[in-house]
């Protein structure tokens, strides 16, 4: 019976051990590393951001036409006049190991602009870098959406991904900024954003590699040991 017990506890922790190998594989070829905002796509979520509205402007939820999720970020300006304007504004978020340009960034989201944009009308799409008292800001990433990216009065939503943004030297916290009649005219009706998303790559391969190394020289090492004591616990033959 005790020859059987340790047979079995010899064979699970060699399982235990694949195990661990095949898990520390799946976490290393893993995919984006997400970085915020928080609520982007969601109920529970969106009360995280914060919105304005000034004049006509307005901001609100869409449950029914959304990119994915539960709901979507509406925004909407149809009168001229800096005293009408209005913005979404994500709660900041660590840059974690894409601080500091350690790890290039990339940033995207869904947008679908409902009525017919008016000509150098834009609605600005902000990613913005700060230190880590969040309080200084450093830079930010520009994107006008509409007569800029040529939509217009459109069906369906349309998802922008830039890549291989660096962050500040400084930076460690950031934010996304949505704004309507703020720095370009918006006069040209509702728009919808949704799928929010900020995110970084894992390690370098060489990392992964070093990691992989790592695990199978200790497997290895553990099989060693394990067949030494499994030897001096063996009968010896007469």
């Amino acid at each position: 019976m005790k020859r059987t017990n340790d047979r079995m506890q010899r064979s699970a922790l060699v399982w235990a051990l694949i195990a661990a190998f095949m898990t520390n594989l799946t976490v290393l070829g893993a995919g984006q590393i997400f970085l915020g905002p928080a609520g982007s796509g969601t109920w529970n979520g969106s009360s995280k951001w914060l919105t304005g509205q000034v004049g006509t402007a307005s901001t609100s939820y869409d449950f029914n036409d959304t990119a994915s999720g539960m709901c979507a970020f509406v925004i909407s300006n149809t009168v001229a006049g800096k005293e009408n304007r209005a913005d979404w504004r994500s709660e900041q978020f660590s840059l974690g190991p894409a601080a500091g340009g350690a790890r290039p960034i990339t940033f995207t989201f869904a947008y679908k602009l409902s009525d017919r944009v008016q000509p150098r009308n834009n609605i600005h799409v902000q990613l913005r870098f700060f230190d880590s008292t969040g309080t200084n800001f450093l830079a930010e990433r520009v994107i006008p959406v509409g007569a800029h990216t040529s939509d217009s009065a459109m069906t369906a939503y349309r998802t922008l991904t830039l890549t291989d943004i660096l962050a500040p030297a400084k930076a460690r916290m950031a934010d996304v900024w949505i704004d309507a009649n703020i720095f370009e005219p918006w006069v040209s009706g509702t728009a919808h954003f949704d799928d929010i998303s900020v995110t970084t790559v894992p390690r370098s391969i060489g990392f992964k590699l070093t990691v992989i190394a790592s695990v199978v020289i200790g497997m290895g090492a553990s099989g060693v040991l394990l067949v030494y004591l499994w030897r001096r616990r063996a009968p010896v033959l007469k």
